[in-house]
């Protein structure tokens, strides 16, 4: 197989990739670059390879963004035989364009190149001359849960805190930790305290039979999703005390309006 060749591609020849390595691509990052190569030129080719009479990013989809802010040039480009050489070429580290990958864009990374090359984590390891076990662990991110892989995608929660949620079997109980580590931006330290009494009540074991599945289909939004509560107090302290149950939507309004009323002559009588 030859090397890459070198041209310069007008900007309506490429498309854009079609799963993106990056996940979030922050607008203000590519502002800064179109800035960048505006004032010292694109020093950097992008990866392509060809498409017909087109040419696809495989690689340096924040510089072809930036370079279309600017719309005044055409793009540098390495034109690659295959997608797989191109990805593998493009060196973990380059392709960042000086910003860190996150693990979540790590995890696309590794899984595209092994199915692109064919080959096995240990091979992988050893072209790219990373540790095995590193990349194993940033493909477990795409073996569990994909609710926690998404929030980790936004920024909502750490590495740390989604490796330990992977490792709660119950998904019920996994969602509740996974909120509560949303919304009170849990360390490690604390998740690790809850799960610990979630294990000592028994919980993490039980079988939640009755718990009714989640409607996780709006998790890329984040202000599409609510946190759990208690539906008696408004609160979510305790998870591992919660009970999940099946119940009608007419029912459950009746009910809020109870426990509405109920509230409001506790704070009465409190007064």
């Amino acid at each position: 197989m030859s090397g890459p060749t070198y041209q310069e591609i007008e900007l309506f020849l490429i498309n854009e990739p079609p799963a993106p390595i990056r996940q979030g691509i922050r607008p203000e990052g590519i502002e800064d670059l179109a800035r960048s190569i505006a004032d010292q030129t694109q020093l950097q080719p992008i990866g392509v390879v060809r498409d017909g009479e087109r040419f696809t990013i495989v690689y340096g989809h924040r510089r072809f963004l930036a370079l279309q802010k600017l719309n005044d040039r055409p793009a540098r480009a390495l034109v690659f035989d295959s997608t797989s050489e191109a990805m593998l070429g493009a060196q973990l580290a380059e392709n960042v364009d000086r910003e860190d990958m996150g693990p979540v864009d790590e995890a696309y990374w590794f899984a595209q190149l092994l199915e692109g090359l064919q080959i096995d984590t240990t091979r992988l390891a050893e072209r790219l001359k990373m540790n095995r076990d590193y990349i194993e662990g940033r493909l477990d991110l795409l073996r569990g849960d994909a609710d926690v892989l998404t929030r980790l995608r936004l920024g909502d929660i750490k590495l740390g805190i989604a490796r330990l949620l992977n490792t709660v079997d119950n998904p019920v109980m996994r969602r509740m930790l996974l909120d509560m580590c949303v919304n009170r931006e849990a360390k490690v330290h604390t998740l690790t305290q809850w799960i610990a009494e979630l294990k000592a009540t028994g919980r993490l074991q039980r079988d939640e039979q009755l718990a009714p599945p989640v409607d996780t289909s709006g998790l890329g939004d984040v202000e599409s999703v609510k946190p759990i509560v208690c539906a008696f107090c408004r609160d979510n302290d305790e998870p591992w005390t919660m009970e999940p149950y099946w119940l009608h939507r007419h029912c459950r309004k009746a009910i809020d309006n109870l426990i509405g009323q109920r509230l409001d002559e506790s704070e009465v009588n409190r007064g």
